[in-house]
């Protein structure tokens, strides 16, 4: 296949999906082809749309037309086309004298009953042709509507698979999901920018862009897949963990991320990492008004602050008052990392230039040093944190607590699934009460019988995520179908763990040392080593700045894509009647 170049890197776009911004990387090659079209062949084709057949796939010249794709423009149409070589464009066929849908076309057929014109699928055609055509067909706000978030990790191994069970199981979904840990901008991708490493809770650092996708990518590539489905998908985009810090190189960093997100529909604000976690033990009431005086020094601001929060409300027969003591905490808490999201809202906000997004808090993961149950979030902190959202004047449409959920296990908190549901029933009320939609964190290793208790509590009105465990299943995939790629996979992610163990990582050096006393153990998909350590093979680069590993996971046989889009489908449905189908 065809190697590209961008920036420094060279790739082959069809194993390795998800970087360029673009589907279509040879636009004289794409040109070449559908000129061999003739007039019979385009006539056949538009008669073929002209039935307003609602799915299907038109051949033409090994090239597919997918009819589900279809978007009118002043009485022509515009469609989605995979060619031989894998490459994807926008046809544009309409009545000679009419006007294009958009500047930039290459014309590629004419005579007396029609033109055709060919557009490049990249990322910035695709959104302008979807917003001025039709909205529906792309990524959008979808504001209090439940849906699941499901992380792009594997991109175009498993979107078939998400659309369908997006399909069968009559849900809508962030399909398009992926966090500022796991990806990185085009800039930065390609041309090895230098770039900090970002926390993960429970693991520590890790390296950026760590799948090897982009931003401007993975929204080409998961646009385009929602277009080829037989279809009309309900589903965003989110720009997941956007992590807040103060600090000039990571603002700075953000604002290059958030202009790479610029079409992104949902937006995760992580403050995790900013938030002041040890106000909240400031229990004196001198401690706490130390907290108020230091973080708002304006005397008239300040008086404002206690007065707006002082106000009572009730929520399910409850009276929530707050006193000086339990404000300055909060505030303590929470003022720089609020004042740093007020600043990227109003930079999203001016970006999009009216066109609605969804806007997440997030407050599920911790720093370290401090353990989930410790921080759990309270009614009174959930109603102070939109209390002052909204008197910023902030349109939060999404909330994510710290329900006491933990990456890789069930929830095993003192209070039992009884209380799990209590917090969830009294965090949902509050969150409705202003128009907000609760948003579970790292779902992808509670039971049924756990996700039951999410659905129960909110009546089914949630956002839930997963992405690991799309992961997960390929690698119990690949195990199953080709033992020997398994073990390349596996020793690949031993070595890793070592490495980390030798730079000081304490979570890879004791569970090295458990597997040493287990004997080692047979390699396995569900060793909790190997899960917690896999996932950097996919982006890594070699001595000369060029991918490394992640064609291993994209040159696979059809017959073991097959079964691998079997078993997300069957996964995520099962997510899905848990969450949906709760009663």
């Amino acid at each position: 296949m065809k190697s590209v170049k961008i920036g420094t890197l060279y790739l082959d776009p069809v194993r390795n999906p998800a970087i360029l911004d673009t589907a279509t990387w040879d636009i004289p090659a794409a040109i070449r082809l559908f000129k061999q079209m003739d007039a019979t062949e385009w006539a056949s084709l538009r008669a073929s749309l002209a039935d307003g057949r609602p799915g299907g796939i038109v051949q033409k010249r090994g090239a597919a037309f997918y009819l589900s794709s279809t978007m009118s423009f002043e009485g022509g149409i515009c469609l989605l086309a995979t060619l031989p070589d894998s490459q994807r464009a926008i046809l544009h066929i309409y009545a000679p004298g009419a006007g294009e849908a958009l500047d930039g076309s290459h014309s590629v057929f004419r005579d007396d009953s029609m033109s055709v014109s060919l557009y490049a699928a990249e990322y910035e055609t695709l959104h302008t042709l979807i917003r001025r055509l039709n909205p529906l067909k792309g990524p959008r706000a979808l504001g209090s509507v439940p849906r699941i978030g499901i992380g792009s990790r594997n991109s175009t191994l498993a979107w078939p698979a998400v659309y369908r069970s997006m399909k069968s199981g009559g849900f809508a979904a962030n399909s398009i999901q992926n966090s500022m840990r796991e990806i990185g901008t085009l800039q930065e991708v390609s041309t090895n920018e230098a770039v900090d490493r970002s926390y993960l809770y429970g693991f520590g650092e890790v390296p950026p862009a760590y799948t090897g996708a982009t931003f401007e990518g993975v929204w080409t590539y998961g646009v385009l897949e929602a277009l080829s489905s037989d279809f009309l998908p309900i589903f965003g985009a989110d720009a997941d963990h956007l992590q807040l810090k103060s600090d000039v190189r990571s603002v700075e960093r953000m604002k290059k991320i958030l202009n790479a997100a610029r079409h992104y529909s949902f937006f995760t604000m992580d403050i995790s990492q900013i938030a002041d976690y040890q106000a909240m033990f400031r229990t004196s009431l001198s401690g706490a008004a130390e907290l108020l005086d230091r973080h708002i020094p304006q005397d008239a601001l300040r008086k404002d602050v206690l007065m707006w929060h002082r106000q009572r409300y009730w929520f399910n027969g409850r009276e929530y008052r707050f006193d000086e003591a339990l404000l300055g905490r909060l505030v303590g808490k929470y003022w720089e990392a609020l004042s740093l999201l007020e600043k990227y809202f109003h930079l999203i906000r001016d970006m999009k230039q009216g066109e609605p997004f969804d806007f997440e808090l997030t407050i599920d993961e911790v720093p370290p040093g401090i353990h989930t149950h410790e921080i759990i979030t309270g009614e009174e902190e959930l109603l102070f944190l939109l209390n002052e959202a909204e008197r910023r004047g902030l349109s939060l449409t999404h909330v994510a607590p710290n329900f006491g959920i933990e990456k890789t296990t069930d929830y095993c908190g003192p209070d039992g699934l009884e209380g799990l549901f209590r917090r969830v029933s009294n965090l949902h009320a509050i969150a409705e009460q202003y128009g907000l939609m609760l948003d579970c964190h790292s779902g992808d290793d509670l039971s049924d019988e756990t996700r039951h208790v999410f659905g129960r509590a909110t009546g089914g009105r949630i956002h839930y995520k997963i992405s690991p465990s799309i992961g997960d299943v390929f690698a119990e995939t690949l195990f199953d179908y080709d033992r020997e790629r398994f073990m390349v996979w596996w020793n690949d992610t031993m070595e890793f763990a070592r490495k980390c163990a030798a730079e000081g990582s304490g979570l890879a050096t004791a569970l090295l040392a458990s597997r040493d006393r287990r004997g080692n153990g047979t390699p396995n998909p569900k060793d909790f080593l190997f899960k917690e350590f896999k996932f950097t093979m996919p982006g890594r680069k070699d001595s000369t700045g060029q991918m490394d590993g992640r064609e291993f996971f994209y040159d696979l046989p059809e017959d073991f894509k097959n079964e691998y889009s079997a078993r997300v489908e069957k996964w995520i449905l099962q997510v899905s009647r848990s969450l949906f189908d709760y009663q």
